[in-house]
């Protein structure tokens, strides 16, 4: 899989203790999908463009989830803040009702929204937080050491508010930078600034799947300037992109997995 990453989540424990991360991708030839595990080593970041052998897990039946088969190779990124802004409009989901709702009526399990109105935020004390005493990265703490989850407040566009856990990468990075002051992870992301735009991209979780986090906030100021487009959506997409059904996904895969894939279930 080649793509866009437009999210990385805080990192995990693992039952066997690593630590490891998941991350959305925009693809061409696939749309949104989830790639994990992803480890630090592995350097991704927001906006990089990634490559990456995959499979299918027994473990993780969603549609878009694919687990992550040796290194991941960096082979560009996305630097240009229109590119940006036209390549998450293209992403934002514009069917009818609530978001949310809809997702877990058609099983799907990303979904890129653009908030009705402003967006509130809070933080809440973590009851199951637990010590990370790992002295070899003591920076890349999994989520459930910190004391506190922050949480982003939205509406969609039917008025639907939700209050969506917020496991973004860089939230959690700066909510250890400034423990002292952990609200300003909100106010770094102009939360509450009717000035700004911002997109979210939402998740659920595999072993919960009505339950739905939040990996990256993405935000501008808003600005009169017309956007400018310098990249082709059209080329290589397919009706529907990036939001497919289980039959466009499998034929894809019938005609890929020799080269690219290896199918344990589907």
């Amino acid at each position: 899989i080649t793509g866009t990453v437009l999210a990385v989540g805080a990192p995990n424990s693992t039952k066997d203790g690593r630590k490891v991360m998941c991350c959305i991708v925009l693809s061409d030839t696939l749309g949104l999908v989830r790639l994990y595990p992803i480890r630090w080593q592995d350097g991704v970041k927001q906006w990089s463009v990634i490559k990456a052998s995959v499979t299918k897990s027994s473990k993780d039946s969603r549609l878009e989830s694919f687990r992550v088969r040796g290194d991941v190779a960096t082979c560009g990124n996305v630097s240009s803040r229109d590119d940006k802004a036209a390549m998450l409009d293209d992403c934002v989901w514009e069917g009818d009702g609530d978001p949310i709702q809809a997702m877990n009526s058609e099983r799907l399990s990303i979904v890129v929204v653009k908030p009705a109105g402003c967006v509130g935020s809070k933080l809440m004390p973590r009851t199951d937080s637990l010590d990370d005493d790992d002295d070899d990265d003591p920076w890349f703490m999994p989520q459930r050491a910190y004391p506190m989850k922050p949480y982003l407040i939205w509406n969609g566009a039917t008025g639907v508010q939700h209050e969506t856990h917020v496991c973004a990468q860089e939230f959690y990075y700066a909510m250890q930078k400034n423990a002292e002051h952990p609200h300003r992870i909100f106010e770094n992301a102009h939360i509450g600034d009717p000035d700004w735009n911002h997109w979210i991209v939402l998740g659920n979780i595999n072993s919960r799947r009505n339950v739905w986090v939040l990996p990256a906030i993405h935000r501008q100021k808003k600005t009169k300037e017309t956007t400018v487009i310098n990249f082709d959506q059209d080329h290589g997409k397919f009706a529907g992109w990036p939001y497919c059904n289980e039959a466009a996904v499998r034929a894809l895969f019938v005609d890929r997995q020799r080269r690219l894939f290896t199918i344990e279930d589907i």
